[in-house]
């Protein structure tokens, strides 16, 4: 058998692109302007030591008590003698109250619990140290102190009540 020579055939040609148009692009909708964004939130504040502060704010305290034992002092090396002075450290302490419950109220925005219970201590104090001081009869004037306690009750949940406190 004869052996045929076959020439190499050609790769079959490609068929010619069919030039393709580009499609058009579609129309983009109007897009309305995006929302205003609010300011990122301040970041919190970080809780101050109050330790300077609390240790100055108990040092007039002890600077009133030695202010009273001095003038005792001082008024009886001149003959004046004040027996009954201990009812002053009493109003000493009722201020301390006092200043207490304003201080707890400026520092909560609230007329709380806090608050509320140092006026009414402040009160008491003040009525046990006015009944000793003036050396009225206890006998007589002893419903003072109740007197004090319910209108410190009173000015607490009135105070209270329009500050907003929540005293459930």
């Amino acid at each position: 058998m004869p052996s045929q020579y076959l020439p190499p055939q050609e790769p079959p040609a490609e068929p010619s692109p069919t030039p393709v148009q580009p499609a058009a692009p579609a129309p983009v909708p109007p897009q309305a302007p995006p929302p205003p964004q609010a300011p990122p939130p301040a970041p919190a504040p970080t809780p101050r030591r109050r330790r300077g502060s609390e240790q100055q704010s108990w040092a007039w305290v002890g600077g009133a008590i030695l202010i009273l034992i001095g003038l005792a002092v001082l008024f009886g090396n001149f003959g004046v003698v004040w027996t009954n002075w201990w009812p002053l450290l009493l109003y000493v302490i009722a201020a301390v109250n006092f200043v207490n419950a304003a201080r707890s109220w400026q520092r909560t925005g609230v007329f709380g619990r806090a608050a509320s219970g140092s006026l009414s201590a402040g009160l008491v104090l003040t009525a046990i140290a006015s009944i000793s001081l003036f050396d009225l009869q206890w006998d007589a004037w002893w419903p003072l102190i109740i007197v004090a306690l319910g209108v410190g009750i009173v000015l607490g949940a009135v105070l209270g009540a329009i500050t907003g406190a929540d005293r459930a």
